[in-house]
């Protein structure tokens, strides 16, 4: 029998609208960036394009069930075989448990309420028309302008991202692939018993511990949650309006065009189909397409923002008294290096912002960039040489020469995605003239030649380049112009294309390609050369560069000063956002904190079921080896003993851990960097994969083997530790007034000057915390363990 009742409960009060993140917007490259949508069906993440984002909000969380159950009770809405449906409408707006046996809403034919105590989990059950709605409804009751709607498909994917762009990542957090992170398939957690969906509260994979339940952090870098798994989100584009692919972009079996979900889910799919690139048309939810259940379907919202100024605050003076300050870099964790010239000196700002003497005798450093291992890259005019300092201190000789001649006085660099690094020489004061000219030069990738790229300048001096490699502005400080070039393959440069006039010394992008130059003030340039806006600093800047949290610092040095102004628009994600930091660690316990109780694993501890063929617990090394060649010989599919890009980017990837690993580090494992892996290349690096990974030199790698390293900013593993007694408000680290306290509570008096100068001597680099290394390498009697 065919039921038809009519709600017109008109909300009295506004609802609180769900929280949201401001994004600043900027471009990036959309897509699939390591072609892993292409194992199940042709890749419709390809190819990758550039997109331009303008500055948005999106929902920190999806949808809750009770916020759309207000909703539900504050519209005019009608029940028809219990399906909602706007009074006046069509299409469905989302099943009660009438029409579903896995809605959490209810409705007794007045009011519809939350069921299962799951107020708190993601709204499913929602259909297209029903997140639109939705956001229209929120809008009236908050009278919002700009009003509030569904992301776009690239704001989507742009928002997922959270930041990371260099490299690009599979999910919001990095390439971690521990279910520990996401609800998706067999995850484990708590909520996958009892009725369908098997969905988590949202937020739950927060790093916390939920009733004995250890989480890793799944946020990204704009503290976005649940962007992977949980419940698959409708964004407001047709399939057909976003695929890059005009090809792909046809109707679905039933000849109709779905809107697009992104963000996977808790129901099926390797890694719950949640890697950041990838698109779903509404078509496609399960077995039963197109009339599977929307158990596993949501929503989060998002709303344009109004016009923003660049520049969001007022400029601050951190360091003064210096003689001659330049080459600001970020180090990818809040730390700024900068050199002062004259000095002789590098020096590093911590977050803490106690200045620190990085490096007495720079040879006179100019221009400072960090590349992707962590290593400090130093243009050191007075040595006429471009160095590398590693983040164990050792310093290496890059550059000093070409043609057989030394440099003039190399100046300012730039570093490129593919690790090529582009270097100014120009002379200033009595330096001698060693080359034929003042010229910029690039080293390529591997290190092994140096090539000239610019002969015609009369006195180059900043550069910088856009994210994806692609353009190089240079400054002619000689002759007051900036200079746009196209980037070639070889690192050659092509199209010399006038883009300001403008005295420039050091720049820097930000990541709506707007060019920061340094002339008698920091002006900032549009993308097509036109200035837009000015800041003035106490003396004339020198360079300048993103950093701080978010990256949304600018930092700029300015002579006798070091400055810093926040911004509203961040700068491009540099090559450092993913580098080891010069406490030594490495990239993967930089990717995140681990759990409690449950140590960091080495590769192949996390894929140890795969690779173990006789399965014994541990990982032989000839297992280890066995599964490479097979690996290797499933990608070479002409046999000729090498992989080339074109058949890792190929179908039929092996669907195995080594296939992955393959695939996921290609670039490292071509060792001389000639664009092939060939077979000896790979066995070579999974020997030595092997042997970093076994610890006790076994010959095998099982539980013994597990690493015990934890980042200074993890949490206390727990278990009556001096540390965790010490950091009472388990932030990861101890501040001085919890050093004190814990004094006074072992000895029930203490002398706070004492205390203090104690605390000093444990805190190793000066940030003014104590990391739990810092703490456990602290000799008795000055917090270590007794």
């Amino acid at each position: 029998m065919k039921t038809l009742i009519s709600v017109a409960l008109i909300a009295t009060s506004a609802w609180a609208a769900p929280e949201t993140v401001l994004i600043l917007g900027g471009s990036f490259e959309m897509g699939d960036h390591h072609d892993l949508g292409g194992r199940e069906h042709r890749n419709d993440e390809l190819p990758i394009r550039t997109v331009q984002v303008a500055p948005f909000h999106i929902g920190k969380y999806e949808v809750t069930t009770a916020e759309y159950c207000a909703f539900l009770n504050g519209a005019v809405v009608v029940v028809r075989d219990g399906l909602v449906f706007p009074k006046t409408g069509k299409a469905p707006l989302c099943d009660t448990r009438l029409s579903s046996e896995y809605s959490r809403i209810g409705f007794d034919g007045k009011q519809f309420k939350v069921l299962d105590g799951k107020e708190n989990h993601p709204m499913t059950g929602v259909r297209w028309a029903g997140a639109a709605a939705y956001c229209d409804w929120l809008s009236d009751q908050q009278n919002a302008e700009p009003r509030y709607r569904l992301p776009t498909e690239e704001e989507w994917e742009y928002a997922g991202r959270g930041g990371r762009h260099n490299p690009y990542c599979i999910f919001p957090w990095g390439d971690d692939d521990n279910p520990a992170r996401a609800n998706w398939p067999n995850s484990g957690d708590p909520f996958e018993k009892g009725k369908l969906p098997y969905t988590t509260p949202v937020g739950y994979y927060d790093g916390s511990n939920h009733d004995g339940y250890q989480t890793l952090d799944g946020s990204n870098g704009y503290g976005l949650h649940d962007m992977a798994g949980n419940v698959w989100e409708w964004c407001s584009d047709l399939y057909s309006q976003s695929s890059a692919d005009p090809d792909i972009a046809k109707p679905m079996p039933d000849g109709k065009d779905y809107h697009v979900l992104r963000s996977g889910n808790w129901f099926n799919g390797e890694w719950g189909h949640s890697r950041v690139s990838n698109r779903n048309p509404g078509y496609f939810r399960g077995p039963q397409d197109p009339n599977h259940p929307y158990y596993h379907i949501g929503l989060r919202i998002a709303r344009s923002a109004a016009d923003l100024p660049l520049i969001a605050g007022e400029l601050q003076i951190l360091g003064d008294n210096f003689q001659f300050t330049e080459g600001p870099a970020s180090d990818g964790e809040s730390n700024v290096y900068f050199t002062d010239i004259r000095a002789n000196r590098i020096h590093v700002f911590p977050p803490s912002g106690k200045l620190e003497v990085f490096r007495e005798n720079s040879g006179g450093a100019n221009g400072l960039y960090f590349d992707r291992d962590g290593n400090l890259l130093v243009c050191e005019g007075m040595n006429g040489k471009l160095t590398s300092i590693s983040p164990n201190g050792d310093v290496a000789v890059l550059a000093d020469e070409y043609n057989g001649k030394g440099f003039n006085k190399p100046n300012d660099l730039w570093i490129d995605p593919k690790g090529g690094v582009y270097f100014t020489d120009p002379i200033y004061g009595r330096t001698e003239k060693k080359q034929d000219g003042e010229h910029v030069y690039y080293l390529l990738p591997d290190r092994s030649k140096v090539i000239r790229v610019i002969d015609d300048f009369t006195r180059p001096n900043g550069l910088i380049g856009t994210s994806d490699g692609k353009t190089l502005y240079v400054a002619d400080h000689g002759a007051s112009k900036i200079w746009k070039y196209a980037v070639n393959a070889d690192g050659t440069l092509t199209g010399k294309t006038f883009f300001a006039d403008c005295s420039s010394d050091g720049m820097t992008i930000d990541s709506q390609g707007n060019i920061y130059a340094t002339q008698d003030s920091v002006l900032i340039f549009s993308p097509d050369g036109e200035q837009i806006s000015e800041i003035k600093t106490p003396a004339r800047p020198t360079n300048v560069t993103f950093g701080g949290k978010g990256n949304r610092t600018l930092f700029i040095t300015a002579r006798t000063h070091l400055c810093a102004i926040q911004m509203n628009i961040g700068g491009t994600t540099s090559v450092s956002s993913t580098r080891t930091q010069r406490t030594g660690q490495s990239p993967s316990l930089q990717q995140g904190k681990r759990p409690q109780g449950r140590p960091d694993k080495p590769w192949l501890l996390e894929h140890a079921k795969e690779l173990d063929e006789n399965g014994d617990g541990a990982v032989a090394r000839k297992e280890m080896l066995d599964e490479a060649e097979k690996a290797f010989k499933l990608y070479d599919k002409n046999n000729n003993g090498e992989l080339a890009s074109s058949e890792l980017k190929g179908k039929g990837m092996a669907k195995s851990a080594m296939g992955g690993f393959i695939k996921l580090h290609a670039e490292e494992l071509d060792s001389n960097s000639d664009g092939t892996i060939t077979q000896k290349e790979m066995l070579d690096e999974t020997a030595k994969l092997f042997d970093k990974s076994d610890k006790n030199r076994d010959g095998k790698v099982d539980a013994k083997d597990q690493s015990r390293r934890t980042p200074q900013s993890s949490r206390p593993q727990g278990g009556g530790n001096r540390f965790a007694e010490m950091d009472s408000n388990k932030d990861g680290a101890v501040s001085l007034k919890e050093f004190v306290a814990q004094e006074k509570k072992k000895k029930g008096q203490v002398d706070e000057s004492r205390a203090r100068q104690k605390f000093e001597q444990i805190d190793k680099d000066g940030n003014g915390k104590l990391s739990q290394q810092e703490v456990e390498n602290a000799p008795k009697g000055k917090g270590g363990r007794k």
